[in-house]
């Protein structure tokens, strides 16, 4: 075979091709065919009926939720099996792996939690989205070590249609209804990651800027108020709880339903900052 000849190939003539190399294999075939959600319908049920007309057997994955059209595809199925989500620990392994498979040095682990937590929190906990995060950051990190995590950040928030605080005007109008603390705060907050260059925060470092604030404007400390902010900002979607550590015996009487002891931002650190700062021009 002329491989270069295939690789120019029009599609009725590489379906040709695939037609007389399945006749000339003597093995029985088994084909493979992951998300075919992205193939068009049209060209999935070719595969299809050239199967049951050469006895090959086919196995496929379809995301329901990607593309809802594509589960008329199911019926033309002789089985049926709905697979099960990954959990956040499975998915991170996976990710990890290919992480490992991908890059000649290992990268931030840190990365790939965050990677893992912004799919089960804005996605469904399934690789494919992973893969194609770790597709567009592939070239920042193939060559260079040292990158800003910042630029990382924004290529994996672009990855998402939308969060749930999309726009500088929502946040705007939540700093307008709250209390100085909360914009001391939240200030504290943006410092803390542009100055870390972390994508994560523990339970105690939120603490410890809450304390910090209340020093600030000399108020006195409340660790119920503490509760409550850290409440409204997860409510908010400034601040997500991460899912790599769920702890469900925290060392603090006042906290009821926060239950991780790691928390992300979805929204790059830079632009609260600028947003703030607008807010105390205003």
């Amino acid at each position: 075979m002329d491989f270069q000849s295939i690789l120019n190939s029009n599609l009725p003539h590489l379906w040709n091709i695939f037609k007389f190399v399945c006749n000339k294999i003597d093995s029985h075939l088994l084909l493979i065919f992951n998300n075919i959600e992205y193939l068009e319908p049209e060209l999935f049920q070719k595969f299809l009926q050239f199967s049951k007309e050469e006895n090959i057997t086919m196995i496929s994955t379809i995301n329901k939720f990607s593309r809802p059209g594509t589960i008329d595809l199911l019926s033309e199925f002789d089985f049926k099996h709905k697979l099960n989500f990954f959990t956040y620990h499975e998915l991170f392994s996976i990710l990890k792996q290919r992480a490992l498979l991908s890059f000649s040095y290992e990268i931030d682990k840190d990365l790939i939690r965050y990677i893992t937590d912004l799919i089960c929190d804005q996605y469904v906990p399934v690789p494919g989205k992973g893969i194609e995060i770790l597709r567009d950051i592939y070239p920042i990190l193939k060559n260079n070590k040292s990158t800003n995590n910042f630029e990382l950040l924004e290529i994996c928030q672009n990855e998402f249609d939308a969060f749930q605080i999309s726009d500088e005007f929502n946040i705007i109008n939540y700093l307008s209804e709250e209390d100085i603390l909360t914009v001391i705060f939240l200030d504290n907050l943006s410092n803390f990651f542009i100055s870390k260059m972390n994508y994560y925060i523990s339970l105690n470092e939120l603490q410890e800027l809450y304390e910090l604030s209340c020093e600030a404007l000399d108020y006195t400390k409340n660790y119920h108020e503490f509760h409550v902010l850290i409440e409204e900002m997860l409510i908010k979607g400034l601040i997500k709880s991460s899912k790599r550590d769920l702890y469900k015996n925290l060392n603090y009487d006042f906290l009821d339903n926060i239950t991780s002891e790691f928390f992300f931002t979805l929204i790059n650190p830079k632009q609260i900052k600028v947003i703030i700062d607008t807010f105390f021009n205003q």
